[in-house]
């Protein structure tokens, strides 16, 4: 069984972003005594050409995925499998069927016991928004750099930065930083919207489209930092601190090189946003570390986790309801250091620990992406040419607009017939309904007073 361990942990998700193939190994016992590829070891190169380029029917390409890689690659190396869940909105199957970190939710700890859960918008804009104190684990002053961490195959995790695109920009944050953009910065800028086409695989998410146009239609000015690849004739961990370097390098020069108090507001690749070395020796330097080093700014550091749903240890009464909670250093250190990477530095890697405590299904969309109460909308598809129980995929544009080159305002899987969470403004859509061999059809649905819409297609 081969079982090779690149994909795991910060390492994955960084090289699959970067649009890194690694080849599958052939594991068929030429005598017969053993059962033909048991593991593969990633994605087939057909999942890998089917993520690049998927075309229109998502729905179709995420099948032919699951065909491919469901049963015999292992979830911490079914990395494909993960985003195109996570694309189409099954955010627990996006968690669950790719593990890069070994597991899907964080377990409870004890050192929460006397933690308290508050709102992690609320607490975060607080602190970004005042100086922060000089101490052992920070050099205290106004905060110039919000770096917050994301696994990329849960989208889920970007509607915080989408929450504090506001409160950022009241505290004077004016640039937006990404990684993964396939186009120049100021393309996208100039044509105000993602396009599934030309901004990338990562940009054509639904979530990460809105993060980019609300940012956009706030007036950030949206930085690209990534570059173009990794040193292949150097180990794995110096190729991976050359990246980072060299990130830093061109993150500082579209912000702090050209205005020094400038602030910004990145959104990053799985442990990236520590500002300490981390890791067993060799030790490794982080995108935080490397800005820090290389400009004298000092990130505010921010971690996501999923964590199962808590319970009375969190010093709640019952198991609070699904939602994202923040901790920051100064006043939860203990419960933080649970759920954050260290550093052997002993000091702090991060500044505020973000806690999701997810719904375990599909189904509860709602929960996953914290929909504000007014874009809880629901649709319910039916369709003549449909067998009953078949899985569709809705789509939902403003009405009218072109859908040509466009990411859905939001998208989910649902079966015929069944309510279909999606997070959208009040508004008049056409959606779009597919099933895995084709697009079924176009109905319009007005959800502008209504919460709730039936659609019927041929």
């Amino acid at each position: 069984m081969n079982q090779s361990r690149l994909g795991r942990g910060a390492v994955a998700v960084g090289l699959f972003a970067s649009g890194c193939t690694i080849a599958n190994d052939v594991n068929d016992d030429p005598e017969g005594n053993a059962a033909a590829n048991m593991y593969l070891d990633g994605p087939s190169e057909r999942s890998l050409s089917l993520w690049a380029a998927p075309g229109d029917n998502l729905l179709a390409a995420l099948a032919e995925v699951e065909a491919n890689d469901a049963d015999v690659v292992l979830p911490v190396d079914n990395r494909v499998l993960g985003s195109f869940f996570g694309e189409l909105g099954a955010y627990f199957s996006a968690t669950t069927k790719y593990t890069p970190f070994s597991e899907a939710l964080k377990r409870q700890t004890m050192d929460c016991e006397s933690s308290r859960l508050p709102d992690a918008i609320e607490t975060l804009c607080a602190q970004i928004a005042e100086p922060r104190r000089p101490s052992d684990e920070s050099t205290g002053g106004a905060v110039q750099l919000v770096l917050v961490n994301e696994l990329q195959h849960v989208a889920y995790q970007r509607s915080l930065v989408r929450q504090l695109l506001q409160c950022s920009w009241d505290a004077g944050f004016r640039y937006l930083g990404i990684e993964a953009l396939e186009e120049d910065d100021a393309a996208l800028e100039a044509r105000g919207f993602v396009s599934k086409t030309a901004s990338g695989a990562l940009m054509r998410e639904p979530q990460m489209a809105r993060l980019v146009e609300d940012g956009l239609a706030l007036g950030y000015d949206l930085v690209s930092f990534d570059v173009a690849g990794r040193c292949t004739d150097c180990r794995l961990i110096e190729a991976i601190e050359q990246y980072s370097a060299e990130q830093a390098t061109n993150l500082i020069a579209k912000t702090f090189g050209v205005d020094p108090e400038a602030k910004v507001l990145v959104l990053t690749n799985a442990r990236q946003a520590y500002k300490r070395i981390w890791g067993p020796a060799p030790y490794i330097t982080s995108l935080g570390g490397h800005v820090w080093e290389q400009s004298g700014v000092e990130p505010f550091a921010i971690e996501q986790v999923a964590v199962d749903r808590p319970s009375p240890q969190f010093g709640a009464s019952e198991s609070p309801p699904s939602g994202m909670y923040g901790l920051v250093w100064d006043v939860d250190a203990r419960c933080m250091g649970s759920y954050a990477q260290g550093s052997p530095t002993g000091m702090a890697n991060v500044d505020g620990l973000v806690i999701h405590v997810p719904p375990q299904d599909d189904a509860d969309r709602w929960g996953w992406v914290h929909a504000p109460a007014d874009e809880r909308r629901t649709l319910t598809a039916t369709c003549a040419s449909c067998s009953a129980g078949e899985r569709l995929l809705l789509q939902a544009f403003a009405a009218g607009s072109d859908r040509s080159d466009r990411v859905p305002i939001d998208q989910a899987l649902c079966s015929v017939g069944q309510a279909c969470q999606l997070a959208l403004p009040a508004a008049v859509y056409d959606v779009v309904v597919w099933n895995e061999s084709a697009e079924v059809g176009v109905a319009t649905a007005d959800l502008q007073t209504n919460a709730n819409a039936a659609i019927d297609v041929p």
